[in-house]
């Protein structure tokens, strides 16, 4: 096992897609935990920091193909990377329906962290849940 530190851009950035198992619980952060990561999220701001630690995702790469999306199976950590999609989602829409506010590239958080840009059906997208 190889374990390294890394953040949510390197982990979805690239022709990849992150599945869920079905022996995996279904998604149940509620609001106390989704409103716990955000605060977080806006402290680290507050202060300058550059990243703040959510917790392990724990994934394992599925047999590579010579072309199209390299798969992971997540092992650990679908709560908080289903949270932090959803948290993208969020912030893509919100540029969208903003475009004066050019610090948030919408395009970007699609094409690169939320889809495989050029990838068609389910492998379109980064993160495939139950």
């Amino acid at each position: 096992m190889d374990a390294r530190k890394g953040n949510i851009y390197e982990i979805l950035n690239g022709n990849k897609q992150f599945l869920i198992p079905v022996y995996q619980r279904y998604y149940s952060w509620d609001i106390e935990q989704c409103t716990r990561l955000w605060n977080d999220i806006v402290e680290m701001q507050k202060k300058g920091k550059v990243g703040h630690f959510v917790g392990s995702i724990v994934n394992i790469a599925e047999q590579a193909m010579p072309t199209g999306v390299q798969k992971y199976m997540i092992i650990d950590g679908q709560q908080r990377m289903t949270t932090l999609s959803l948290l993208l989602l969020a912030l893509r829409d919100y540029a969208i329906k903003n475009p004066n506010d050019t610090t948030i590239n919408a395009r970007r958080i699609d094409n690169m962290l939320l889809k495989n840009e050029y990838e068609s059906g389910d492998e379109r997208y980064k993160l495939l849940l139950t």
